[in-house]
């Protein structure tokens, strides 16, 4: 990809979040030949921190997916197209969250099998799974 192409992309995707103030801040952005990757501020709490990156779902209907990875952690993103090109907002995971989300949806997880789910069921299940860490 050229210099050029490379420049239109940015100025395409950056125009097209400039009135999406309403939407929880961006952190950062970085471009890539196939999609930008966006990293939201976030609260430090392990649950409520996914909550800005369920509201970037939700306002582009976007599905949540939760990746592990080899490590002890997960990716957890919501991807969809802005301006004609893919955009994923995505934040980290500790992997024993993940293996609990899993456990309350009922669903099969492992690396290469990741979890999906709605931005509304997301919000539900870190609001309930705060709940009960703040209480323990």
């Amino acid at each position: 990809m050229s210099t050029a192409d490379l420049a239109r992309k940015v100025i395409a995707v950056a125009t097209a979040l400039e009135p999406l103030t309403h939407l929880p801040e961006i952190r950062s952005i970085s471009a890539f030949n196939t999609e930008f990757l966006i990293r939201l501020k976030t609260d430090y709490d392990p649950w409520l921190k996914f909550e800005p990156l369920s509201q970037w779902a939700y306002a582009f209907n976007a599905p949540i997916e939760i990746a592990l990875d080899y490590g002890t952690s997960a990716d957890v993103n919501a991807r969809f197209e802005m301006a004609g090109h893919q955009v994923c907002v995505t934040e980290r995971m500790n992997s024993a969250h993940a293996y609990q989300l899993g456990a309350e949806l009922q669903t099969p997880f492992a690396q290469g099998q990741p979890l999906q789910m709605t931005a509304a069921k997301l919000q539900e299940l870190i609001h309930k799974f705060a709940v009960q860490a703040a209480t323990s």
